[in-house]
C-alpha cells in the first residue's frame, strides 16, 4: 500500500492526468516482482540514494513522517525480498522483489 500511495501523492502532486502502472512479473525460478510506476517528477539522483533511510523524505515538512519506504524495505528483507527505486526524471518506478515461497 506504500508504494501505490507514493506513486498517487507523486502523480497528483506533478499535475499528471496519467495512470500509475502496476506490474507483476513472475519469473521461471519462482521469484515475483511487483512493479509501481508513477508519473510523477521523478527523484532527484541525490536524492534517490537516500530512499528507504527512515525519516527520508521528500515531501513537504508535515506532510508524511518518512517512514513508509523505509519499513516496506523491512518487511521486504524479512521475506527474503528486497525494494529498489528508479528514476530518470520522469516519474519513478518502485520494484519489490520477493523470492519463491
Amino acid at each position: 500500500m506504500t508504494l501505490l500511495d507514493n506513486a498517487r501523492q507523486a502523480t497528483v502532486a506533478a499535475g499528471s492526468a496519467d495512470p500509475i502502472t502496476v506490474s507483476l512479473t513472475a519469473r521461471d525460478d519462482g521469484e515475483v516482482a511487483l512493479a509501481v510506476i508513477d508519473r510523477g517528477v521523478g527523484i532527484a539522483p541525490s536524492d534517490l540514494a537516500h530512499v528507504g533511510e527512515p525519516f527520508f523524505s521528500t515531501r513537504e515538512p508535515g506532510d508524511g513522517m518518512g517512514l513508509g519506504v523505509y519499513l516496506a524495505q523491512g518487511a521486504a528483507a524479512l521475506h527474503g525480498g528486497s525494494l529498489t527505486h528508479r528514476s530518470d526524471g520522469d516519474g519513478t518506478t518502485a520494484i519489490l522483489t520477493l523470492p519463491p515461497p
